[in-house]
């Protein structure tokens, strides 16, 4: 469902939710501090369901395995949304300095 196709009178009847999904699915949209926080909300909710497996009994090899996955998997794309906020920021700036230049 995308409401780009059907009209305004079609995006104002679909739920606030769908429309936030929607937009955080466009491309590109996925490159700022909300994809970041959910993400992270992801991996603790994850997190949580390997504790309470780990914590009912199930001592499998597979929630260590699991678990150590989950930690390499929050490890590496909290990394990567950490560089892309930094060049992101370091791309501002040097547009910032580039017409600061040009002013004078």
């Amino acid at each position: 469902i995308n409401a780009e196709y059907m009209g305004a009178e079609a995006e104002a009847a679909q739920p606030a939710a769908l429309n936030w999904l929607l937009k955080l699915l466009e491309p590109g949209s996925s490159l700022n501090s909300t994809m970041w926080k959910v993400l992270n909300v992801i991996f603790s909710t994850l997190y949580l369901l390997l504790y309470l497996m780990h914590d009912s009994g199930i001592e499998r090899i597979h929630v260590i395995v699991f678990f150590c996955l989950l930690t390499g998997l929050t490890a590496s794309a909290n990394w990567l949304f950490y560089e892309i906020t930094q060049a992101q920021m370091a791309e501002k700036e040097a547009n910032k300095n580039g017409e600061d230049k040009k002013q004078q």
